[in-house]
């Protein structure tokens, strides 16, 4: 309709939902604190300390490009 009647649209949205997924290997591990007795204990015992060594690298991904915000830097 847009290239048949040009005045006739102002704008065009082309919505498309992620139906399928590819398999991951991240969707998997983050599945893991989910299994019961498992994820029980990766909670209190390995987890923790794998987020305090991975702190600063997340911070910096998700704050890409401008400077980590005060508050998360602490």
């Amino acid at each position: 309709m847009a290239l048949r009647h040009p005045r006739s649209v102002a704008d065009v949205v082309v919505v498309a939902g992620y139906h399928y997924p590819p398999p991951r290997l991240a969707h998997a591990i983050s599945a893991l604190p989910a299994v019961p007795l498992i994820g029980t204990v990766l909670r209190h015992t390995v987890l923790p300390p794998l987020v305090r060594l991975s702190w600063r690298w997340a911070m910096k991904k998700i704050f890409q490009p401008a400077a980590i915000a005060a508050p998360f830097a602490q």
